[in-house]
């Protein structure tokens, strides 16, 4: 019908007095998404065609998913989701958390209600009614915004806007749906209409009765058996949606009778500008995408995500297409992957074909790769698992079906498709924690994710570790069981903010989906806390992942590009810190200045090197490791401004590990 610009998804209907049809979709057009209107004809006899093309939005921020209503007297009502308004945020989950924004188009003029609440954009339906920052003083960086989003409108007999949305009232994971009213005597109250349900109420679909009551529709999970409602009822996490409780349709009538008013006039909308200062998500800083390679030229170094989560499973917000649009993008990455959960509210065939598709649509090998993977949500027993594919055609496995309900039976499903497995949240004490106790099998389970949102798992009490942690399940304690993992970093991200707290960056032969699981199969990446830094290490000349035999010596070669000036460079063996590299002087507004290379077991001895700048250094220690038994070697990289990067190991005569400990 139309050839709107950019990719186009997520289409809104509604029928004209006069037969004619409005089409409503958002399009990534000007490198955000804008919400775009068609009015669409059809006289007796001719093809349909568009006689009206409109861009509706054009701020900054991202504006997505429309709902259309049409009254009798043309009146167009449009209603979408939006983050305008968030970019002071301190936190980028918050800058993501969205709102609900409503207008009419009446006689080619933009008209909105005002906002129901003090302080709000004009047009915004919802307040941000929660106030979490009482939690803020214990763990700022964790208690995320309200989200409230994807709203649902739909006119009554009596031409009243019933505004529908999803929200997460508790912060977890659930959803909950409210709404608010608005017709001649203004707005109505806030409704929050399935408080009784503790799973994840979304996706509402309205329809008018007779008697002026409306039928909604929503997709939620089975609701718990009678007299346990209270059990899963609010909290921190919603308990309820990680049990791969079956989705459902629920489904009541909404009698207006319970609407109470505030007069709320309609009023001319203020006019869509781009204002460059709104953007949120600026590019990531680093090296140019596609340029870094290491020092022989044999490898590029590409840049990743490779953990996100979209609204198709428990995200706040963002679809699949928005994530991967944003990190090939304004933040520069060379991969990512959406890996959504198989089990919070099942993931459906649908929505799995959904994420092979924007990996097969965004994937131009050379540019940028989208990986298909998933995440397995699994119990305490094995903890959560990350998948990786190859191939874009791969099935989902949950852990709520037989096929794949221990770590075992996932490790045999994904074999025959290449699939890759990494533990993550390691030694979170809410989530599914990775469990030293659990079965580990070294061909599919390569990697380990050291660092993402929930903070930095290298070991416990390390200074940046992030929200409740335990002993016992961080990163050093799987090489101390004799796990061959290397260093993997992602974001975890439910906020559409890629990379934020973590990232992958793999030494590869090509930027090719085949050429990045190769390289992660072999260990021959790193992992850093966001920060597009550029690690190499060698010994011997071998790059990290490496297992080789014990030599006499070992020369280990060492070469950082930050982002920021490098506070210290510390090269750890068996655990320990073996050698250091330190920040002990700057020039005075420059970046010039001196690192001092010493051992810390010997710290009276050094060796000083100048720099030119603070933010680049390369060398090379070497020292004898004959008759010394297995040893492992790696890297660990920090800048003044925290960020942080670590390399996969090197192991020296590590005895042959059983397929399955």
């Amino acid at each position: 019908i139309i050839s709107p610009p950019g990719f186009s998804r997520r289409i809104a209907l509604a029928a004209t007095p006069q037969g004619g049809m409005w089409l409503g979709y958002d399009a990534l057009a000007h490198g955000n998404y804008d919400v775009w209107l068609a009015r669409l004809g059809k006289p007796a006899g001719a093809p349909i065609h568009t006689d009206t093309l409109l861009q509706a939005t054009r701020d900054a921020s991202t504006d997505d998913s429309p709902s259309l209503a049409c009254g009798p007297d043309g009146t167009l009502w449009v209603a979408w989701n939006s983050l305008r308004g968030l970019v002071h945020e301190p936190f980028r989950a918050d800058q993501h958390a969205g709102g609900v924004f409503v207008r009419a188009l009446r006689h080619g003029r933009w008209l909105t209600p005002p906002a129901p609440a003090p302080g709000l954009p004009a047009g915004q339906v919802n307040p941000w009614g929660i106030d979490k920052s009482a939690h803020d003083a214990v763990e700022p960086a964790w208690h995320w915004k309200q989200t409230q989003n994807y709203p649902t409108i739909c006119l009554d007999r009596q031409q009243r806007l019933w505004v529908l949305w999803r929200t997460d009232p508790t912060g977890g994971h659930n959803f909950d749906l409210w709404g608010r009213v608005y017709g001649p005597a203004g707005w109505s109250q806030e409704l929050h209409l399935t408080e009784f349900s503790p799973g994840r109420d979304e996706w509402p679909a309205l329809v008018p009765l007779p008697n002026d009551r409306l039928r909604v529709a929503w997709e939620g999970q089975v609701l718990p058996p009678k007299g346990d409602e209270a059990k899963y009822q609010g909290g921190f996490v919603d308990a309820y949606n990680t049990r791969a409780n079956a989705n459902v349709v629920l489904t009541t009538v909404l009698d207006p009778e319970m609407l109470r008013w505030t007069p709320a006039p309609l009023q001319p909308a203020p006019p869509e500008a781009f204002d460059p200062a709104a953007v949120v998500d600026q590019p990531l800083p680093g090296p140019i995408p596609g340029t870094a390679r290491t020092a022989d030229g044999r490898y590029g170094l590409y840049f990743g995500d490779p953990h996100s989560h979209s609204v198709l499973s428990d995200a706040k917000y963002g679809w699949p297409d928005q994530l991967v649009a944003l990190a090939r993008g304004p933040l520069g990455l060379d991969f990512s992957v959406v890996s959504d959960h198989a089990e919070m509210g099942r993931l459906q065939p649908s929505e799995s074909a959904e994420l092979q598709e924007v990996a097969g649509i965004f994937t131009t090998p050379g540019r940028y790769v989208n990986l298909l993977g998933f995440e397995w949500t699994a119990a305490p027993d094995y903890g959560h698992r990350i998948v990786l594919y190859p191939g874009q055609n791969a099935p989902t496995f949950s852990s709520a079906l037989p096929e794949a309900n221990t770590v075992d039976n996932l490790y045999e499903r994904i074999k025959p498709w290449g699939g890759l497995v990494s533990a993550h949240h390691a030694g979170q004490a809410t989530w599914g924690r990775w469990n030293p106790n659990a079965p580990y099998d070294a061909t599919a389970e390569p990697n380990f994710e050291i660092t993402s949102w929930h903070g930095r798992a290298e070991f416990y009490g390390n200074p940046h570790e992030g929200r409740r942690q335990v002993p016992g399940h961080q990163y050093q304690d799987a090489l101390r069981l004799g796990h061959r993992v290397g260093a993997m970093g992602a974001s975890d991200t439910h906020h559409l903010s890629p990379g934020d707290g973590g990232l992958t960056v793999v030494l590869a032969d090509s930027l090719t989906p085949g050429s990045l699981v190769a390289a992660l199969r072999q260990r021959r990446n790193y992992a850093t806390s966001g920060a597009r830094i550029v690690l190499e290490f060698t010994l011997n000349g071998h790059p990290m992942g490496s297992v080789l035999p014990l030599p006499d010596s070992a020369r280990l070669v060492v070469r950082v590009e930050g982002t920021a000036p490098i506070d210290r460079v510390e090269l750890v063996r068996n655990l320990d810190n073996r050698f250091a590299l330190v920040r002990v002087e700057q020039e005075p507004g420059m970046n010039k200045g001196t690192f001092l290379l010493y051992d810390p077991a010997r710290p009276q001895s050094g060796q000083q090197l100048r720099t030119e700048d603070l933010r680049r250094i390369r060398f090379a220690v070497s020292e004898s490791t004959k008759g010394q038994g297995p040893l492992l070697y790696y890297v660990r990289v920090t800048q003044t401004d925290g960020q942080q990067a670590w390399s996969s190991p090197i192991w020296l005569d590590v005895p042959t590990l059983p397929s399955q400990k």
